[in-house]
């Protein structure tokens, strides 16, 4: 299955509706073994070698949930956590929950200075998200597979995108373990060094998934972002900020409370962001709980309030506006 060409040309999904005994559970235990070291793919894949033999729904389920649990005991998970349903630690904690939250938290990456525009990527002909990652496989470990899933689960997109475009989108929000391989934390990487000749492996890309982002709606309300810091004293009121990466956010302040997130104690930060150029990508993120709208990169705001309260919270209001020159230029045509 590590094989990239065996892969594209194996059909898995020769079963059908109705098939489902333990036969699948039974031989399970070799694929989360091989792929324990990246959680989501072990996770995707138990679900998918349920499908060999067995095509009922409840087989996949039960396949990808006892491929959690089998991921979660190799990464320290307890026993009793194991046994404790009621938990779900087993099938969240150590497989999702610790990576796919700093998505929403890695403003401390953004360089606290003017950059280059983001510009050459817009001329870069439109093609199939398989081709736009080649440049890249190099840069990203397990890209390939992490594509083929979300081409898997992308096969009937909303909003109008094509499969690719919706599928650029996912490939962004999904993560990998550790969480610093993750595609997004390379690709925020590349928008933000100083160096441009960085981002030209991912120009493609670039089009491809602003492209896509760009078909979807705008959204022009408040919607929030946190980092576990005290941030108070680099967002001084009437300063401007430029955020050089994609911006994960949520449209509820209550999330960035969960535990999971930033909890409720020590020293935090909350931006209240105005936003006008925000997209919600819930129908194309691996994480649709989520409810995300992620921000364009090069997005330039305004710090219009600060707020400094109990348990060691700031809050930071930000407003979304124009700079003077365009910080990234956009395909027109």
């Amino acid at each position: 299955m590590s094989d990239h060409g065996l892969l594209q040309n194996f059909n898995c999904y020769c079963s059908s509706d109705g098939a489902a005994d333990n036969g699948a559970l039974m031989r399970l235990a070799p694929v989360p073994l091989f792929f324990y070291r990246h959680p989501i793919i072990a996770v995707e894949y138990s679900g998918i070698s349920a499908r060999i033999t067995h095509g009922d729904r409840k087989a996949y389920d039960a396949c990808r949930y006892y491929g959690a649990l089998i991921i979660a005991a190799l990464h320290g998970e307890t026993k009793d956590s194991l046994l404790n349903v009621q938990s779900s630690s087993a099938t969240s904690k150590n497989v999702d929950e610790p990576a796919h939250t700093h998505r929403f938290s890695d403003i401390a990456s953004e360089p606290r200075r003017m950059l280059s525009p983001i510009q050459g990527y817009e001329n870069k002909p439109l093609v199939s998200l398989e081709e736009v990652i080649r440049p890249l496989i190099s840069l990203v470990p397990d890209v390939e597979q992490m594509v083929w899933i979300a081409l898997e689960n992308c096969k009937n997109p909303k909003d109008g995108l094509t499969t690719d475009e919706s599928a650029s989108i996912m490939l962004y929000t999904m993560e990998w373990q550790p969480y610093e391989k993750s595609f997004y934390v390379i690709l925020n990487a590349a928008l933000r060094a100083a160096n441009r000749e960085y981002l030209k492996p991912w120009f493609s890309y670039l089009r491809l998934i602003i492209h896509a982002l760009q078909k979807l709606p705008s959204t022009h309300h408040v919607v929030y972002r946190g980092v576990k810091s005290d941030f108070s004293t680099e967002y001084s009121r009437g300063s401007k900020v430029i955020w050089w990466g994609f911006s994960s956010c949520t449209v509820s302040i209550e999330t960035l409370n969960n535990e999971r997130f930033l909890g409720k104690e020590g020293a935090r930060t909350f931006f209240s962001i105005e936003c006008e150029s925000g997209k919600n990508i819930r129908s194309h993120s691996y994480y649709a709980e989520e409810d995300e709208v992620l921000l364009l990169p090069a997005r330039y705001f305004e710090v219009i309030g600060c707020l400094n309260q109990d348990n060691g919270l700031h809050i930071i209001q930000l407003r979304e506006t124009q700079p003077k020159f365009p910080l990234i230029k956009f395909n027109t045509s």
